[in-house]
């Protein structure tokens, strides 16, 4: 199965399938680049609590695929709302069915 010669051209992703989950899924906007993205979450994770060389080395790892964090933390990376997680604690007076439902 060969490539169109447009795909083979962008450098972010290995496959265009790779590149077409990104857009539909994860992209803030139309167009936005890998390389765009791996900056808002390095923004929106850190919140400055990294010194700058930290910062560029999180960043690099990003870029290259070196490393990448789970999809909540990439589709919410740049957006308003931020709900990384989906599990939360309430507190159970009693150790019994009820109180676990």
């Amino acid at each position: 199965m060969s490539e169109s010669k447009e795909f083979k051209e962008s450098k972010e992703f290995k496959t265009s399938f790779a590149e077409n989950i990104f857009q539909n899924k994860y992209a803030n906007f139309p167009g936005q680049t890998w390389k765009e993205k791996a900056g808002d979450i390095v923004d929106d994770v850190t919140h400055n609590y990294l010194n700058a060389k930290d910062r560029g080395l999180l960043y690099d790892s990003l870029r290259n695929f070196s490393w990448v964090p789970g999809g909540r933390y990439i589709y919410y990376a740049g957006r308003r709302a931020k709900f990384y997680n989906n599990c939360y604690l309430l507190k159970g007076e009693e150790d019994t069915r009820e109180e676990w439902g």
